[in-house]
């Protein structure tokens, strides 16, 4: 490895024993106001011997972590370099990262023992003492999801470092026209109609191409309707020949997750996916299964397009989680805003997140099927419910137009209908 791919913003946090290269590897590639070095920080504090510094090492991290959480605050790119410390101190900036939902990227320094002791001029005893807190929060860090772990054992041999978009930013600078389609759920008759009526022909990958915008899918491909394999197979299609995007919906995520050989309820629509699966050849069910989940998983929670002037989410995304990443990012963009309780018909109670909103960037969204689609405070939702006999629509942007066609039939009926939004509980 000669070059680091790091997220940007972000934090990065350069980490490993004395001796194994942190400090000479930050000053080497990265500029004085990306990095923060934990060493200076307890020379500020007076430490002079091994002894003294583990002393200091708490109050030095204290500093270190009010320092992080304002560059973080203030989503400034940010590189740490810290020498062995407890494994509770790196998890604490793991929670600053979560709490301002953005990355986190964990380069492990893994030099040899042997070699830190000799450069450090280290006793055995705490060479060894420091190898082992290095152990255990790599231990620890490592099964994270959230975390990216790179594992460097020869940090002399890294000559620069490259940002990395997030992958929702991924498409920031395309500029459109775009053509955003809800939730298909397998209707591939429908999906066909209103691709044809907006001017798509069918490409020699397999997919959908418009010689002059881009389609954009909100998620939830998949589930309830006839033809999800079709559907995903050709919106895969689109999308890696440069001609679709593509965001994840909570149905695409739970195929996702069963794909991965979790355990998941086959539950609101699911089975009818896995028995058209199920139907295909063995031969062909292997491969389409492999690729499905490699597709899926690379799929963004949201997206921001346009220069951000447009925001996609399978849910919907307020604007202080725009462009942001982590677990609550995930949670809202594939699920929307929820009470936590359950309705009548068993299905979670979700809040009218829209009618709050007054960001600068329009947000189109599905998810929760509403009878008609209209433009709200910059929001609109365009899941008007296909598969449940509504019909399939497509907004345009920049136009602000909708584009409709009513479902074949009622391919699975609607437990409740089409249940409105609760409003959302009272500002405090």
């Amino acid at each position: 490895m000669s070059e680091l791919s790091l997220r940007a913003p972000g934090l990065t946090l350069v980490y490993g024993p004395q001796g194994a290269g942190g400090g000479a590897l930050v000053e080497r590639l990265f500029a004085p106001h990306e990095r923060l070095r934990a060493a200076e920080l307890r020379r500020l504090l007076g430490a002079h011997d091994p002894a003294s510094e583990r002393a200091l090492a708490p109050r030095a991290w204290e500093l270190l972590r009010t320092a992080v959480a304002e560059r973080l605050s203030a989503r400034r790119f940010t590189v740490v370099e810290a020498e062995a410390w407890g494994p509770h101190e790196p998890a604490s900036l793991h929670r600053l990262c979560r709490d301002a939902q953005l990355p986190l990227t964990l380069v492990a320094l893994t030099t040899k023992a042997r070699v830190c002791r000799q450069r450090a001029a280290l006793e055995p005893e705490e060479g060894s003492r420091q190898a082992g807190l290095v152990q255990r929060a790599l231990a620890d860090l490592g099964k994270r999801r959230s975390i990216e772990l790179l594992r460097v054992p020869r940090p002399e041999e890294l000559l620069s470092w490259r940002a990395l978009p997030r992958a929702c930013e991924a498409e920031r600078a395309r500029p459109g026209p775009f053509d955003v389609v809800g939730d298909v759920h397998g209707c591939l008759e429908e999906l066909v109609e209103l691709l044809g009526r907006l001017g798509y022909a069918s490409s020699p990958e397999g997919g959908w191409r418009h010689p002059e915008r881009t389609l954009v899918f909100l998620g939830d491909l998949v589930d309830r309707g006839p033809a999800s394999v079709e559907v995903l197979r050709r919106a895969r299609a689109s999308v890696l020949a440069g001609d679709a995007l593509c965001v994840l919906g909570n149905h695409d995520d739970k195929l996702l997750r069963h794909l991965r050989g979790k355990t998941v309820k086959v539950a609101h629509g699911l089975q009818a996916t896995l028995d058209q699966l199920a139907a295909l050849p063995a031969a062909a069910r292997g491969r389409f299964e492999r690729e499905a989940e490699a597709f899926l998983s690379e799929l963004p929670d949201h997206l921001l397009l346009d220069e951000g002037r447009l925001v996609v989410a399978h849910g919907g995304l307020p604007e202080r989680l725009h462009g942001r990443q982590g677990g609550k990012v995930r949670a809202f963009a594939l699920y929307g805003d929820t009470t936590g309780k359950k309705d009548a018909h068993g299905l979670p109670e979700r809040l009218d997140w829209g009618l709050a909103y007054r960001g600068a960037a329009a947000v189109l969204y599905g998810h929760t099927p509403v009878l008609r689609p209209r433009w709200r405070h910059a929001t609109a939702c365009v899941d008007q419910g296909a598969v449940f006999g509504g019909a399939l629509t497509a907004a345009r942007w920049p136009e602000r137009s909708f584009v409709s066609v009513p479902a074949r039939r009622t391919w699975t009926p609607p437990r409740g209908g089409f249940r409105p939004l609760l409003l959302p509980p009272p500002a405090r």
